[in-house]
């Protein structure tokens, strides 16, 4: 997170507000002095209005928070600003197959219908949104006017309360998004077909000729991706041809750092090992159900408190009348995915409204202020016309 100087934040504040320049002198030092000898009331306007700018100034021309989504890389997601609708609209056009020219056969006397009709498959989807975010994060005065006596005081207040915000958006928004990839990988309604199903062997030690047979699976994919046109490889059945700059990837943490240690000690025959295209690492496929031992059949239920925040917390029964404080395993459905191989694209997040975070009313009483971050109207959805071709792990023999 990048520290701005608190005589640098007020400069900015007073040439982003008329109604503060005209309240305060144009020297920090002064207003720093000034500001200590004021009434309660006044300096509790010259507060709100101080931090309230400085709020902006972060939101807008500091980027507090380096963390993205995992998935969000390489072009896998691909998001869609829809200010003004309540859902997004998909289309799919299938062209026929090419005819003989007629220019060819014409004649003196003869003609050709120009105005011929020929119908391409046109396949509507709509997509509506499906989820909202919202949180919240109260500092207190006596934090502010510390920080407006430290150098960069007001930097690391303001600016550490919106990245911690800001943080917890992004996992949100991390979670949810693995959610939507474990629905796709497990749907009773629209599966994973067989010709989108590669199955490798490999053992809990990778070895090396178990690598060069999953590199070369996935090379061998993506060649066939590029070759023909082909309805084999997506969920919808669309038939596409698709260049392997438009591929991805997608794989758990572990698997990329051992590709690359092996052709760190085999550099003279390196393109063994050689993906053709970009690899995603993300934390898991979604699904995760906390358990007392990993399994379904011993799954535990969250505790949530009064505003429905997760407490960190489970009970062995969902009455909530046994808590549990042994360990948390989880039960992972996709257990023996070690990775797909995605057109970009796959999995897309629409939006109506950006990320906004809004402070409350002073609380005069509590002596403190409550800001507001929220997002309305998200979808995450997968697209089950991009391609999609799934690898799995079974037991080396």
């Amino acid at each position: 997170m990048k520290l701005i100087s608190n005589e640098e934040l007020y400069k900015v504040a007073r040439a982003s507000s008329t109604t503060f320049e005209k309240v305060t002198p144009e020297d920090y030092s002064t207003f720093a002095h000034e500001f200590a000898g004021l009434s309660a009331a006044d300096a509790r306007q010259l507060l709100n209005d101080f931090t309230n700018t400085i709020l902006a100034v972060y939101l807008n021309k500091v980027e507090g928070v380096k963390a993205k989504n995992p998935w969000d890389v390489e072009g896998l997601i691909e998001r869609f600003y829809v200010p003004f609708a309540g859902l997004k609209q998909n289309m799919y056009v299938t062209v026929k197959a090419p005819i003989n020219p007629k220019f060819k056969t014409l004649t003196d006397g003869t003609s050709v219908d120009q105005q011929m009709i020929t119908k391409g498959n046109v396949e509507d989807i709509f997509y509506t949104f499906n989820d909202d975010y919202q949180n919240t994060i109260t500092i207190p005065d006596n934090k502010i006017k510390t920080a407006i006596s430290s150098e960069y005081g007001m930097s690391e207040i303001v600016g550490g309360y919106m990245q911690g915000l800001k943080s917890q958006y992004i996992e949100w928004e991390k979670t949810h998004t693995a959610n939507v990839v474990n629905e796709m990988l497990n749907s009773v309604s629209h599966p994973v077909k067989d010709s989108q199903k590669i199955n490798v062997a490999m053992s809990a030690d990778v070895t090396r000729d178990e690598l060069k047979t999953l590199v070369a699976a996935v090379n061998n994919a993506v060649e066939a991706q590029e070759l023909e046109t082909t309805s084999a490889f997506n969920i919808a059945s669309f038939p596409k041809l698709v260049s392997k700059s438009d591929l991805v990837f997608v794989t758990l943490p572990g698997l990329k750092n051992t590709l690359k240690t092996q052709l760190l000690e085999s550099a003279f025959n390196k393109e063994e090992l050689n993906m053709d295209i970009k690899p995603v690492v993300v934390p898991n496929f979604g699904g995760l159900v906390p358990s007392s031992d990993g399994t379904l059949a011993n799954k535990l239920y969250p505790v949530y408190d009064a505003q429905g925040r997760p407490t960190g917390e489970y009970t062995t029964d969902a009455a909530g009348t046994t808590a549990y404080d042994g360990e948390v395993k989880y039960y992972n459905p996709n257990e023996n995915v070690i990775g797909f191989i995605a057109e970009k694209g796959l999995i897309f997040i629409d939006e109506q409204n950006p990320y906004v975070v809004e402070p409350a009313v002073h609380n005069a009483a509590g002596h403190y202020q409550t800001f507001w971050a929220s997002k309305e109207n998200v979808g995450f959805h997968y697209d089950m016309y991009k391609n999609l071709i799934v690898i799995y792990k079974t037991d080396a023999e």
